[in-house]
């Protein structure tokens, strides 16, 4: 009989994110750091996801907050 053990914080890390998922990761980073460089911190979060080409749900999924981007 086997035991799983669950591991606790800090002791795995993050699995990583698929292919597409990456690719959308990046998009919105480079994105972002133009909006940010043009706009200043205030710049529309719809705006940079409509520049990465991803949906704004995408942007919050990989980047809950304003400042996690």
């Amino acid at each position: 009989m086997s035991h799983h053990h669950a591991p606790s914080l800090g002791e795995s890390p993050a699995k990583p994110l698929r292919r597409d998922a990456q690719r959308n990761r990046d998009a919105i980073v480079a994105a972002a750091r133009t909006a940010f460089a043009e706009q200043g911190l205030g710049a529309s979060l719809e705006g940079v996801a409509r520049e990465a080409g991803v949906a704004i749900g995408t942007l919050y999924r990989h980047f809950p907050t304003r400042l996690d981007l």
